[in-house]
């Protein structure tokens, strides 16, 4: 049709990587791998035909009435949430003794969005209840479920019916002689790798890939993982992530925590600042926070002397870990076809 032309939909992303590039099409909610050149991808004129058909006929790009250009208004890629505290994960084992009732309490005081609770070892079902009960007319939206697997397999099930929250279960450590297909079931997942402290994280993988909007903003604008988060290890102290060393207090003496405080810690490292992560064109699907890595010469460029001590070697920033340290995470690399 004459006097019409092409747009890109403002809510598509170009990210480029250093080998290929990816394009998140945030009103769908999916993403496409791609290996052709994004030169400039603001720019219907500088894509190629490759690039223009393919995009055309996923809908990323339409044809709309020259005179109606001057309407078309940008996606703000900003990200804000009404939450005090966005995620938490709750870390318990056979000797945990910190007190359920007032974890929960103070979480709830500050609308805490969504719940993960881990058992490493044998499950308690009384503290499962009681913490199913307590966040039941809570603010909290969804609770994740980790827990080895054992003779409490169907009673767990059973809560899951009870208790709608529970979004997500997932039982580890399941004996080799068992049989997962036979357990396989919506909303349940079984593994053969043995969980058996806060430290099996860092998983890098398509599976683990999220490419919803609220997910993408929060990832351009913060760290996707850690922002907003808490956790509580088996002991009852407060920490970012319960993998980290440093500590925020202990749960049976805090009354309240001091949000302001927190923000001084990781929540504003994107992955734009991480070296092992900014030529990585899924960096803003990812789940992981890859704040620290095996390689000790990864550098984080922002807040960096605010957190961390440092010291210069070989014209490297090189972090000395005293305040906050991982344990190295599992390398597991994107296999390119």
């Amino acid at each position: 049709m004459r006097n019409n032309i092409l747009t890109i939909a403002s809510n598509v992303l170009f990210v480029k990587g250093h080998v290929k590039n990816l394009i998140i099409d945030l009103q769908n909610d999916c993403w496409y791998h791609v290996k052709f050149s994004l030169a400039d991808d603001s720019e219907i004129k500088n894509l190629t035909k490759e690039n223009l058909d393919f995009m055309l006929d996923q809908g990323m790009i339409f044809e709309i009435p020259e005179r109606f250009k001057s309407n078309l208004k940008s996606f703000k890629l900003e990200y804000s949430s009404p939450n005090h505290l966005e995620n938490v994960i709750m870390d318990r084992n056979a000797n945990s003794s910190y007190s359920i009732e007032k974890s929960i309490m103070l979480l709830n005081r500050l609308r805490n969005k969504s719940l993960q609770v881990r058992w490493f070892d044998n499950i308690n079902l009384t503290d499962l209840r009681t913490i199913l009960c307590k966040t039941e007319s809570s603010p909290c939206e969804s609770i994740d479920i980790l827990l080895p697997f054992d003779y409490f397999y169907q009673q767990v099930l059973d809560l899951k019916k009870q208790f709608p929250k529970i979004s997500n279960v997932v039982f580890h450590s399941v004996n080799k002689s068992i049989d997962k297909h036979d357990l396989d079931r919506q909303e349940v997942f079984f593994t053969r790798e043995h969980i058996t402290d806060a430290n099996n994280c860092g998983q890098v993988s398509p599976y683990n890939f999220s490419q919803n909007q609220s997910h993408v903003l929060k990832s351009i604008n913060y760290n996707s993982c850690l922002y907003r988060k808490i956790g509580i290890d088996t002991e009852g102290n407060i920490k970012n992530c319960p993998s980290m060393k440093s500590t925020m207090g202990h749960i049976s003496i805090s009354d309240h925590l001091n949000i302001e405080d927190m923000e001084s810690l990781f929540w504003t490292i994107t992955k734009d600042e991480v070296d092992t992560c900014k030529d990585c064109e899924f960096r803003y699907i990812c789940t992981d926070c890859r704040v620290f890595t095996e390689d000790s010469n990864v550098l984080i460029q922002n807040q960096v002397n605010a957190i961390t001590t440092h010291t210069l070697q070989s014209g490297k920033m090189k972090l000395m870990m005293n305040l906050l340290y991982l344990k190295p995470i599992k390398k597991q690399k994107i296999r390119y076809e």
